[in-house]
């Protein structure tokens, strides 16, 4: 419903303090529902000030056109760290995982506790928590950004009401049913699984694919599958992802003190930050196109007048557009600098799950390896088990005779299991994964024409 812009103020001596300016888009303004959000958002901000939420500095309009002033943040999303580390095949440390985590939860912990000037408690639940609301900076802190969906007392809503972004969403969530604050620690586990996988959990899925694997505790069951490094972590996110809100933390305090318990000295955790971060940067910079360089002098001749905030959006159009066509349309945050006039600011443009058993040998057969925690997943879709047109392709039949998930090359495989699917002819790695924890590997050679069937009977632990 917004567009957020870097804008600059000129003041006495020269300085031109930088701030992200959100800016309501025309199409949303004339809406109650959207000015209510956005209202929401900035009376929400301006009573919550914590080293881990982004700040709000100022609300105004100038010519009914809406905008919220908040601090400017200097750095990276967990979307495009997580995006960059898929790409670039860069593991993201257990240490530096666990550091955001732990951040993240003060900050959650704040706004869940914060209350209004009367020491009445808001009942605030941020309910949008996901990769590109979380932003980490050089020097290694963590920020929450957006709480324009966020669930309080302030605001009145319809029983039933589902907002959220699917894939991150609770069950209850999910569902409509009422939420707490340990819907918030669900999206925030399913964040850190995806940094330690280096994928989404639920890409591709419809909705109603979504709510049914959440009302399997498919969430909590896919964790096992993390590589080796970070099995500290394993019991953390299982908490964290039950199924059942009473199951998971207690509060986001507590999933924060889980994290701490991972982490060495602070001394070591902030180095590893300010590392991984510089690293991620560097490829950021590398990768990313050059920006035109707006002038100062190109603004003088555009008319404008201040409101009575001081902001003024005059000429805002023309700049951004320019902005965009410079090759940073697909940005979330479009970043413009600009100086204008003296004094006067201007937009370009209860418990968790049991620790899985010790895996058990898997008899020989060939082509069989031991059971282990599936490799970094490759990236596919639900729709992945379809032919390529015109690439020989085999057929496979994959499942469970008791209650299981089956992953190909590390991507859930949809249900129904048992029944035979055409794949493109290659090498696949199948892990079949039970309720608690239980898993076993396979890797198989699919050829042109043939037809391979694995059935995994973890009563007697062996291929039917």
């Amino acid at each position: 419903m917004a567009l957020v812009f870097e804008a600059r103020r000129d003041v006495f001596g020269g300085v031109s303090p930088r701030f992200a300016l959100k800016v309501i888009l025309p199409d949303f303004a004339n809406s109650n529902t959207f000015r209510e959000l956005f209202i929401n958002e900035a009376r929400l901000g301006a009573q919550m000030r914590h080293q881990n939420l982004v700040q709000i500095v100022d609300f105004a309009e100038d010519k009914d056109r809406w905008f919220i002033v908040m601090e400017y943040v200097e750095g990276l999303t967990l979307s495009k760290i997580i995006s960059t580390a898929a790409r670039h095949d860069l593991v993201i440390p257990l240490h530096v995982l666990c550091e955001i985590g732990r951040q993240a939860c003060e900050g959650l912990h704040f706004a869940h506790q914060a209350s209004d000037g009367g020491g009445q408690p808001l009942g605030l639940i941020h309910r949008d928590i996901k990769p590109s609301n979380v932003m980490v900076t050089a020097e290694g802190g963590v920020k929450i950004l957006d709480f324009g969906i966020s669930k309080g007392r302030l605001r009145n809503e319809r029983s039933g009401t589902v907002k959220g972004t699917w894939g991150y969403m609770a069950p209850e969530q999910a569902v409509g049913e009422r939420i707490g604050p340990n819907a918030d620690i669900f999206a925030l586990g399913i964040v850190l699984w995806e940094m330690a996988a280096r994928r989404s959990m639920f890409k591709g899925y419809a909705e109603e694919d979504i709510r049914r694997l959440l009302s399997e505790d498919h969430a909590s069951r896919v964790v096992p599958t993390l590589d080796a490094q970070y099995s500290p972590l394993i019991k953390v996110l299982q908490r964290a992802l039950a199924r059942h809100p009473r199951e998971r933390f207690a509060t986001a305090a507590d999933f924060g003190r889980a994290l701490s318990d991972l982490l060495p000295d602070p001394v070591t955790v902030r180095d590893e930050m300010s590392g991984f971060f510089a690293e991620v940067d560097a490829i950021q910079r590398r990768e990313q196109p050059k920006r035109l360089a707006v002038q100062p002098d190109q603004a003088a001749n555009s008319e404008s007048r201040p409101s009575p905030s001081g902001f003024s959006l005059d000429g805002t159009r023309e700049h951004r557009d320019t902005m965009l066509l410079s090759g940073l349309a697909g940005m979330t945050v479009v970043v413009i600098a600009f100086v204008v006039g003296f004094g006067l600011y201007r937009v370009l443009a209860s418990h968790p799950d049991p620790t899985p058993p010790p895996d058990r040998p898997v008899p020989a057969e060939p082509a069989a390896v031991a059971p282990a925690t599936p490799p970094p997943a490759v990236e596919t879709t639900p729709a992945a088990d379809a032919p390529v047109a015109n690439a020989p392709s085999g057929m496979l039949t994959l499942g469970a005779v008791q209650k299981a998930d089956v992953y190909v090359n590390g991507a859930l495989l949809l249900p129904p299991y048992g029944e035979p699917r055409s794949f493109p002819a290659g090498h696949y790695i199948i892990s079949v994964v039970s309720p608690d924890g239980r898993r076993v590997t396979v890797a198989l050679d699919l050829a042109a024409g043939k037809e391979i069937k694995r059935i995994w009977d973890f009563e007697h632990w062996k291929w039917k």
